[in-house]
């Protein structure tokens, strides 16, 4: 009976570790997305993913309820040119009779990756919630505005591999972490793969240089207040210092200077 009940056992742990393992070969790869802001100076972003697929019907959305608003405030407005492909062929795509934000398509029987391409328009008013900004020195980029997504799953199951290319001379700062050695191949940097809900919360943020804003004011009771505030667009400082005792400073200036900004481009939520 012993031995009979170890077999048992034996037999019911290798069903289970077979049943876990055939359920990590189901987890889907995760959607590769690439970012050009290369034309942000333009106002124009370029997005390009690639999302495994099976053949049959398939159901893709652009993100329209966004963290921290309070209203569906998704930018779809300004979202234009979008393609769908498979192996190189067009793929024709229909938008939901109800969901603007919802777009169907039929994958073909030889199609396992499908290529969805899009550009976002950044309007030159505000005008919805969230709206980026770009210029000749800084390009912000929250990434719902260049997504789309599988119609389904959980935001938190569903894994985005984020890539970023920015101008040349240009550098960039968010929460993401890179990946090693990323950066080299036309200066596409790397992200780990993170879910939807992650890479929504963590936008990035291109400049070309940091400068830095100082303005010494004299309160006129032996000190002087310097006020330094960095225009790169993800960190500010204020300080006060004390000028020699008894040495009046004169009239307010306003000093400009070029600082290195690798200490703004590490990791961290903000």
């Amino acid at each position: 009976m012993r031995l009979a009940a170890a077999r048992t056992g034996i037999v019911c742990g290798i069903i289970f570790l077979l049943c876990g393992m055939a359920v990590r070969g189901q987890e889907k790869a995760p959607v590769k997305l690439e970012v050009d802001l290369r034309d942000a100076t333009k106002r124009v972003y370029h997005s390009k993913m690639e999302f495994p697929v099976k053949p049959g019907p398939l159901t893709l959305v652009y993100p329209k309820w966004i963290p921290g608003e309070h209203s569906p405030t998704g930018a779809i407005v300004d979202a234009t040119g979008l393609r769908f492909r498979g192996n190189g062929k067009e793929i024709a795509w229909r938008r939901d009779d109800v969901d603007l934000f919802v777009f169907h398509c039929e994958i073909p029987a030889d199609v396992t990756t499908l290529e969805v391409t899009l550009d976002y328009l950044l309007p030159v008013e505000s005008g919805t919630g969230g709206v980026p900004s770009a210029s000749a020195r800084v390009a912000v980029l929250p990434w719902n505005l260049v997504v789309l997504y599988p119609d389904g799953p959980n935001s938190d199951d569903v894994k985005f591999a984020p890539s970023v290319r920015v101008p040349e001379g240009w550098k960039f700062a968010t929460a993401l972490q890179t990946l090693a050695g990323s950066g080299a191949k036309e200066g596409a940097v790397q992200f780990e793969t993170v879910s939807l809900t992650t890479l929504i919360d963590s936008p990035d943020c291109a400049y070309k240089r940091r400068v830095a804003a100082y303005a010494a004011i004299d309160r006129g009771d032996g000190y002087v207040v310097q006020r330094r505030a960095a225009l790169s667009p993800l960190r500010f400082s204020f300080g006060a210092f004390r000028s020699p005792a008894g040495k009046r400073t004169g009239a307010p200036r306003i000093e400009r200077q070029s600082r290195s900004g690798a200490h703004v481009a590490g990791s961290g939520h903000f």
